[in-house]
């Protein structure tokens, strides 16, 4: 959840696999985070 926007998404849980790139760009992008910003945190 985004507090800010109070945006909510599901981010997928595959075990030990890591997300990749474009899935997490995806909820970055769903939670309505400027993607320099979520780089820069």
């Amino acid at each position: 959840m985004n507090p800010a926007t109070a945006r909510t998404t599901v981010v997928p849980d595959w075990g030990a696999k890591e997300l990749k790139h474009g899935t997490v760009r995806a909820v970055v992008r769903q939670l309505g985070i400027d993607w320099e910003d979520f780089e820069r945190a």
